[in-house]
């Protein structure tokens, strides 16, 4: 035979060893004769099918390596301490952080040429890769709250998406728990917890953290100074009015008798206007509103609302007189507070108002603390 009709009787035959073999075709296409158009399609198909399949077995292979093959190793230094680390740690981070610290171009291959982190001490680094190691079956009750916050923050920082997915949660269950760190810890951790809370965009964890550090500073337990720096950084308003009528409640004093309110330096020109603005703004406030009570509407079962409306009147200037010395006129939210107190355990109120007009005017008193504890800002031109 010669050599070219040996050539293309190759050629024809070699062109139909890509298609699968006859018995992994469907019976209508092996049954058919001939070759439709209907039978092209489904031979295409199945071409699609079978590459589809090879793509999502070479998906589940990269992610079986994610979700760290402890066979695959790089070699990371932090400091002066070598670390073995799995591969799987690298394959969760974005491809940009795979370049910054250099797994994309094969760092850490060898001992002597390891991957460098420097964002975290040696045993920050421990306790993410402890529980890296330990995912999915970390118990968030043996962990210090020093060591839950470091995990989640270079989980966030390295972009760790099973840590930090499991992280969540756990933050939630300690915030809430009956042994809520939230009463107890210094202002560096809240500083910390709200950093984490606004990286996770959670507006539910920002209030609960914001509330209890506003409160704890109220109280007098913590100095407003770190908040008040804190929220105008991250323009926080609403804290932001907190800290600084906290501050503001600590510093009083100096303003009235011309002394300096930033000894330590640690305010910033704008901010100490801002306290000045408050002092101003707060005393001003009280003087209006101490005058008189806030209007209430008459209660349902209420016959005489103008009785009710005398006796609410002429209680509230007799508690108003019992006013302690140590509530200033420039701290108008306790003032209230002392106002509503004695208001509801007030004898002569409970016996001469009628029920409902009683509840009605508790209820405007409380509004009207609650609508300045959120409007606190304005008062302090924020």
């Amino acid at each position: 035979m010669p050599m070219a009709v040996i050539h293309k009787t190759r050629l024809r035959y070699r062109k139909y060893e890509d298609f699968p073999k006859v018995n992994a075709l469907p019976a209508a296409i092996i049954c058919s004769s001939t070759p439709t158009a209907t039978t092209i399609r489904q031979v295409r198909s199945l071409h699609m099918k079978l590459k589809e399949k090879d793509a999502n077995h070479a998906v589940k292979d990269k992610l079986d390596r994610t979700k760290g093959d402890r066979r695959e190793f790089r070699f990371v230094r932090v400091n002066d301490r070598l670390f073995k680390v799995p591969e799987g740690f690298f394959l969760q981070m974005s491809s940009t952080m795979q370049s910054a610290v250099g797994f994309s171009s094969n760092g850490g291959l060898t001992p002597e040429k390891p991957i460098f982190l420097v964002h975290q001490s040696e045993d920050q680094f421990k306790q993410i890769l402890t529980a890296y190691n330990a995912f999915p079956s970390i118990d968030p009750h043996t962990l210090t709250l020093d060591h839950l916050l470091t995990i989640s923050e270079l989980s966030l920082h390295y972009g760790l998406k099973e840590l930090n997915s499991w992280f969540l949660p756990a933050f939630r269950d300690l915030i809430h728990s009956a042994h809520s760190p939230l009463r107890t810890m210094p202002n560096f951790l809240f500083v910390r917890m709200m950093r984490l809370s606004l990286q996770l965009k959670d507006p539910q964890l920002i209030g609960v953290i914001q509330a209890a550090w506003a409160n704890r500073f109220h109280i007098g337990e913590l100095s407003a100074v770190w908040a008040l720096i804190f929220a105008d950084t991250h323009c926080l308003r609403d804290l932001l009015g907190h800290a600084c009528y906290g501050y503001l409640l600590r510093e009083h004093s100096k303003l009235e008798t011309g002394e300096n309110i930033n000894e330590r330096g640690l305010l910033s020109p704008r901010q100490v206007l801002y306290i000045k603005s408050g002092h101003i703004s707060l005393r001003t406030y009280w003087r209006v509103v101490g005058r008189r009570p806030p209007d209430f509407e008459c209660g349902p079962e209420c016959v005489l609302h103008s009785h009710c409306d005398r006796v609410w009147r002429a209680r509230w200037a007799v508690v108003l007189a019992q006013m302690p010395s140590g509530l200033s006129e420039v701290d108008p939210l306790n003032r209230l507070g002392f106002m509503l107190d004695r208001l509801k355990e007030d004898t002569i109120v409970e016996a001469c108002v009628s029920p409902s007009c009683r509840l009605s005017a508790l209820k405007a008193l409380a509004r009207q603390r609650d609508r300045l504890s959120h409007q606190l800002h304005h008062h302090f031109d924020i």
